[in-house]
């Protein structure tokens, strides 16, 4: 009857800080996938001296991606999906989610949670622009780029 009491107690603290974990490692994901784009941008912009309006151009399959546990962007809304991601405008804002369409002078990368990553109210939406501005919605928002 001690044993059972002991893994209940373990358990209880054990699941939420494994699920803390889990969604501080996926934002981990969703941060590194989103400097990527903005790679990417810069590379579009050396080459063209202005920035992609879309996703697309940028050679990435769909002006909505659906960003995978394990870190590949896809067209497609898979079941390991934790992250819906688009460009937006308000390059110069810090209000996340961004609004509005990317312009060729400045764009803001979103990553909005889905599927089980929904549950990360402390960093919910992901934003970061073409000028640098990295902000999130959410409960802890003044902290999710810097952990």
């Amino acid at each position: 009857m001690i044993t059972v009491a002991v893994v209940a107690i373990l358990a209880t603290i054990a699941v939420p800080s494994y699920r803390v974990y889990v969604e501080r490692a996926n934002r981990t994901v969703a941060k590194t996938a989103m400097v990527d784009v903005v790679s990417r941008q810069n590379s579009y912009y050396v080459d063209r001296k202005r920035f992609a309006t879309t996703l697309t151009k940028l050679g990435l399959g769909a002006d909505t991606l659906y960003l995978g546990r394990e870190g590949t962007l896809s067209a497609s809304n898979g079941d390991g999906s934790i992250y819906e991601v688009k460009l937006a405008g308000n390059a110069n804002n810090t209000a996340c989610p961004a609004t509005g369409s990317a312009t060729a002078s400045g764009f803001t990368i979103v990553a909005k949670p889905i599927r089980a990553q929904v549950s990360d109210t402390r960093c919910a939406t992901l934003c970061l622009s073409s000028s640098g501005i990295k902000s999130a919605s959410g409960t802890d928002a003044g902290n999710c780029w810097t952990r």
